[in-house]
């Protein structure tokens, strides 16, 4: 009952959801022996209840899916703006080409900054959390370079670790607020890359919240590279 409540917005532990019960269980007697009015207000008509949240989930997340089947974590598929490198490179077709690719291989020409989205007069649409010397070594022509505190190759599935979770979710917000004026003056859409589309895919859902327009890669910059390259 706990995880019901916290995917309603109420974050709350295994005790917390055990008081709930409890509750329920209690109104559920009442309402059995023909009494759950007793508690109604005499103007209303309503009954007004209260139960204690008094612990936290994140420690117990390991026990939920252990103790609970399948049928509770369906598949989460964000499709709308998490994108396969092949959407991204459509969707932004402009900016996702061979050419676009910096720094240019033998094997590409480079046939224009306009071509790439990269003429003085056109909009940044692609944002790179990545570390600075990577974004130097290689990177997508016009993107901005954005390096996010704590963010490296290294860096592992956050989703998996509710403590890099919020350091990074309040990273990007720390971020995304100091960039806002930046922020508001590019061009929509914006995609967002990283190392393996797990940041990238938060960031996203942050700037959504701020009503930007945003999409993020799955697999991140590798996996956006390999499309392009493959495409040349």
């Amino acid at each position: 009952m706990s995880m019901q409540l916290s995917r309603e917005g109420i974050i709350a532990g295994p005790s917390s959801g055990e008081a709930l019960h409890g509750l329920l269980n209690y109104l559920r007697k009442l309402k059995d022996a023909g009494r759950l009015q007793e508690l109604a207000d005499p103007l209303t008509g309503e009954i007004s209840c209260v139960f204690i949240c008094c612990d936290l989930p994140y420690q117990y997340m390991d026990g939920y899916f252990q103790k609970l089947g399948e049928k509770e974590f369906p598949p989460i598929q964000n499709q709308r703006w998490e994108l396969s490198p092949e959407k991204a490179i459509r969707k932004f077709s402009g900016r996702l080409q061979p050419e676009c690719l910096y720094p240019l291989y033998d094997s590409l020409t480079f046939r224009s900054n306009l071509a790439c989205g990269n003429s003085q007069s056109s909009k940044n649409v692609i944002l790179d959390l990545r570390r600075a010397e990577d974004f130097e070594a290689e990177h997508i022509h016009g993107a901005r370079s954005t390096p996010l505190k704590n963010l490296s190759s290294k860096t592992g599935d956050i989703f998996d670790d509710p403590q890099a979770l919020h350091m990074y979710w309040m990273n990007l917000r720390l971020k995304f607020s100091d960039e806002a004026e930046i922020l508001r003056s590019i061009a929509s859409p914006l995609l967002v890359v990283c190392y393996d589309g797990e940041v990238s895919r938060l960031a996203t859902s942050l700037l959504r919240t701020q009503g930007h327009e945003a999409y993020s890669v799955l697999g991140g910059f590798p996996a956006l590279l390999g499309e392009i390259r493959g495409r040349k």
